[in-house]
């Protein structure tokens, strides 16, 4: 079940990924500042996809898990907890105050937040004991 969950949650993000453009991801990435946005948003979505799809049939699940949790931890801390569930709109003034006054490690609040922390935990767990 715990795989069945991981595997379809990342395969979800990196079809919506896709089925947006990866143009849009794109965007979101140079945005955030990050480096080679163009090479990391494709990195990212095959992650997802490959990665998705390997924890779903239990494949390869303990070499796979490490960048599968390296992309939740970045869209966590530079996405999710900044800007809670607006991270899909573009950030104000008033949203990037508030995640640097909420910037220390807090219970999750948004669905959002919970979902990836939940990933966070299952991939940890995944990886720890592999494909069980």
């Amino acid at each position: 079940m715990r795989r069945a969950m991981v595997g379809y949650g990342f395969m979800a993000h990196g079809f919506a990924k896709l089925a947006r453009g990866p143009s849009s991801f794109i965007t979101l990435l140079q945005a955030l500042g990050v480096p080679i946005p163009h090479v990391m948003a494709w990195a990212t979505i095959l992650v997802e996809l490959l990665g998705g799809f390997a924890v779903l049939i239990g494949a390869f699940v303990s070499v796979i898990s490490v960048p599968m949790l390296a992309v939740l931890i970045v869209a966590m801390f530079t996405v999710h907890l900044p800007y809670g569930r607006q991270h899909a709109a573009k950030p104000n003034e008033e949203t990037r105050h508030r995640s640097l006054c909420f910037r220390a490690v807090r219970p999750p609040k948004t669905p959002s937040e919970r979902l990836n922390t939940g990933l966070l935990g299952r991939c940890a767990i995944q990886l720890s004991y592999g494909h069980r």
